[in-house]
């Protein structure tokens, strides 16, 4: 019945290496739960953020999850891809945590604009407009960090040379950060020429 004693420590980060697999293993197509589990199971860290946010009171559960696989298959393949994403971010480090937040807004910001769009596959648009400040975040430029990344050809163009829907889109999102409205209201106008 002793007074406990306070432990101090830092929190289980999750290792970068592991989180970036993940974020690539998710775009692909054939991503089935058991990948998933795969790939968090080998970080601790990262584990432990899943199961703490899947039993969080923002999910109202009636029972505690347990299992990393039923928090993976609760979830669902787009939550935890946006948790990870989440997480990898949170361990850049130094960076201010106002670029954390462009990020953030970013990606939020093309999905939801490819959804007013009528495109499919807005995860892809998510993907895209938070890839897009890896740059800034890791300080390293962004065309050395796609090399390591095995996205698809599509992903890339987008952020690297704003092709494609997910390019166009994230192009008129930097175009709006510099206050110059024109180009996404070119797309909200012309929808048919985003598709």
């Amino acid at each position: 019945l002793e007074r406990p004693g306070t432990i101090r420590g830092q929190a289980l980060a999750a290792n970068p290496t592991a989180l970036m697999q993940l974020v690539v293993e998710l775009q692909d197509p054939a991503c089935d739960t058991e990948r998933i589990e795969a790939i968090v199971t080998r970080d601790p860290g990262l584990s432990y953020r899943l199961l703490r946010c899947v039993n969080s009171a923002a999910y109202g559960l009636a029972r505690r999850i347990e299992s990393l696989h039923e928090a993976v298959v609760f979830l669902g393949t787009a939550t935890v891809r946006n948790l990870t994403c989440l997480l990898l971010l949170s361990n850049t480090g130094g960076q201010p945590r106002e670029l954390l937040r462009m990020a953030m807004f970013r990606a939020r910001f093309c999905e939801l604009f490819a959804g007013v769009c009528g495109l499919t596959e807005r995860s892809r648009h998510f993907t895209v407009g938070l890839l897009s400040l890896f740059g800034a975040l890791l300080e390293q430029p962004l065309e050395k960090l796609l090399v390591d990344l095995p996205l698809s050809a599509e992903l890339k163009g987008a952020l690297l040379r704003f092709e494609g829907d997910a390019g166009r889109i994230l192009a008129g999102l930097v175009s709006l950060e510099r206050a110059d409205w024109n180009p996404l209201l070119s797309i909200v106008n012309a929808p048919e020429r985003i598709q």
